[in-house]
């Protein structure tokens, strides 16, 4: 018998090979089965403007399906992408959101991940989760407070940078 080029799968018609993967996903054996070596791989997202609870939600069904995401966050990545555009109260909800989770659902950044320029922005965005972290503790009100002199700081850095101007209450709800 020749040996095929691909997968005996790939030669069956879509109509067919769809049909098989529905009722193959369907049966609750084969589908527990699966879904964890679909959940086992690394994923990484962009998070444009600032809005990184957008993640939040496929966070959740990591740890439904009881995927172990490691301290390190190996299987999933954030990169900051578009920090020129970014809206400040995306930002501070994301970070307030990170401050108050104690279901470690919110993911935080930790470095940033950009491909070759980044933005001073978003370097100091990313250092502002330090500071969260740090004074989990603290009630809200007094890390906003010190993140503060940080969303000014990034203001300007998006005014220099990028010409971006933002009004007076551009972080405020």
């Amino acid at each position: 018998m020749a040996a095929l080029s691909k997968p005996y799968i790939f030669a069956i018609p879509p109509e067919l090979r769809n049909r098989i993967y529905e009722l193959a996903l369907t049966c609750r054996q084969i589908r527990a089965g699966a879904i964890t070596i679909y959940y086992d791989n690394k994923f990484s997202f962009e998070v444009h403007a600032f809005d990184g609870l957008a993640v939040t939600p496929f966070r959740r069904l990591l740890l439904m399906y009881r995927i172990a995401t490691t301290k390190s966050g190996k299987n999933l990545s954030l990169r900051l992408c578009h920090c020129c555009d970014g809206v400040l109260f995306l930002l501070a909800a994301w970070l307030e959101a990170f401050h108050e989770d104690t279901d470690k659902l919110v993911v935080g950044l930790r470095q940033v991940k950009q491909a070759g320029n980044d933005s001073r922005a978003a370097i100091l965005a990313t250092r502002t989760f330090g500071v969260v972290r740090a004074m989990r503790k603290a009630p809200w009100d007094e890390v906003e407070l010190v993140l503060q002199v940080f969303y000014d700081a990034i203001e300007d850095f998006q005014e220099q940078d990028y010409g971006v101007e933002h009004s007076d209450s551009s972080h405020e709800e």
